[in-house]
């Protein structure tokens, strides 16, 4: 994202609103407020997952499900840690 700091870094972090979705479209979302815990991991499961050494992550207090599919389909990845979203129509599509 390219963007010049306001004055007030912390307002205008609170304020950042992003958007995306799934490939297909139907799960779409908007995401306010600052990142909650960026970190980077390497085990196993996101290696497999991304098909790289390394993969990034971001949470966002405040997550609205815009798109016509809902909210995605969740998975629990490692029980009461991490779980992952995937859209059904994607997936399928996948198969």
């Amino acid at each position: 994202m390219n963007a010049t700091p306001a004055a007030d870094t912390q307002r205008a972090k609170e304020a950042e609103v992003r958007t995306g979705g799934c490939l297909c479209g139907r799960i779409r979302f908007t995401a306010q407020g600052p990142a909650v815990f960026p970190h980077t991991c390497e085990c196993d499961h996101c290696q497999k997952l991304g098909g790289t050494p390394v993969m990034w992550w971001v949470g966002f207090k405040t997550i609205t499900w815009t798109g016509e599919g809902g909210e995605p389909t969740w998975y629990e990845t490692f029980p009461g840690e991490a779980k992952r979203g995937f859209c059904p129509s994607c997936v399928m599509q996948a198969a």
